[in-house]
C-alpha cells in the first residue's frame, strides 16, 4: 500500500466525487492518475480504459 507523499501516513482515501487519492490525515492530494481514456470509432463509443 502507498503512503502520504507529505506525512508519510498509510490512510489513503479516493475522492467519490472527484477521483483524487488524499491522504485522510493531512488532506494532501496524491498523485493519482484519474485518466479514464474511452475509445471510439467512426459511429459510436467502443469502450472505456481505466
Amino acid at each position: 500500500m502507498s503512503s502520504c507523499k507529505s506525512c508519510k501516513s498509510k490512510t489513503l482515501i479516493v475522492d467519490q466525487v472527484i477521483g483524487n487519492l488524499e491522504c485522510s490525515s493531512c488532506g494532501v492530494v496524491q498523485d493519482f492518475n484519474n485518466f479514464e481514456h474511452q475509445t471510439f470509432n467512426a459511429e459510436e463509443f467502443v469502450d472505456t480504459n481505466v
